[in-house]
């Protein structure tokens, strides 16, 4: 007999082609059910971007705060010009250079080293007594005058300020000093001084002023210091008292300020 071909089992040739197809049709399903999946989640991601963009330009920034010196309201209640407290950088910078006070009798600064607070009281805030005296213009920054006293007769002379340290900042030593002119003039000197400093604990310090000062040239003479502190708080007086020759002194403030 004859051998006879095999043959393939039924639908074996039919059945293959069609599961490749449902494979295929299966995977393109997936696909897009990935490619679906992914554009949502990039979608997500867009929308919660923008909602934070959009969050912290509405949030408003945080205001600077601003960190005042020891009593600062209440020394610049007399100041005769505007402060700027609208950031530390500005405040300081004007503090740092000063600020007049009660139409230029007082100034008041922050001492960059210390951080404390700093005056001059000029003639104009001061008694001074004895002696034909008249007042000259200084130039105390450009172009700002303020005015000191210059004694026209030989005299005695006395001069007084009194100043309240509850301004001062606390526990710091602080040192005074007056602003002197000695001036040229024909003759022997004549000139005899004495200061004398009254704090308001009781305690007292006195100083003789050394008359061998550089002449026609402003000169801080020291004649006192001490630490602020709660038992020394109050009105201080500061006095200078003595004899001068014809337009021989002139006399521009007292400064009180941190020693250093």
């Amino acid at each position: 007999m004859g051998q006879r071909n095999a043959r393939p089992p039924r639908g074996g040739r039919g059945r293959i082609p069609g599961r490749i197809g449902m494979a295929a049709d299966i995977v393109q399903i997936v696909s897009g059910l990935v490619s679906i999946a992914e554009s949502g989640v990039n979608m997500g991601m867009q929308a919660g971007e923008t909602r934070a963009s959009g969050s912290g330009e509405n949030t408003p920034k945080k205001a600077e705060e601003v960190k005042l010196p020891h009593k600062f309201e209440a020394i610049v209640a007399d100041a005769d010009s505007h402060i700027d407290k609208s950031s530390n950088g500005k405040l300081y910078e004007q503090l740092y250079s000063g600020v007049f006070l009660n139409q230029k009798r007082k100034k008041y600064w922050i001492d960059k080293e210390t951080q404390g607070n700093s005056f001059i009281m000029y003639a104009r805030d001061l008694n001074i007594g004895l002696g034909v005296w008249h007042w000259i213009p200084v130039e105390e920054t450009r172009n700002v005058f303020v005015e000191a006293a210059e004694l026209m007769t030989a005299s005695s002379l006395d001069i007084v300020g009194k100043f309240d340290t509850t301004y001062l900042s606390p526990l710091i030593l602080y040192e005074i000093l007056f602003v002197i002119m000695k001036k040229v003039t024909p003759g022997p000197s004549q000139l005899k001084l004495l200061s004398v400093v009254q704090f308001p604990n009781g305690l007292k310090q006195e100083h003789t002023v050394d008359s061998n000062m550089q002449e026609n040239k402003w000169v801080e003479i020291p004649v006192g210091k001490f630490i602020t502190s709660p038992e020394n708080e109050g009105k201080m007086q500061i006095s200078l008292n003595g004899t001068a020759g014809e337009e021989e002194i002139a006399f521009k403030g007292i400064i009180i300020r941190p020693k250093s």
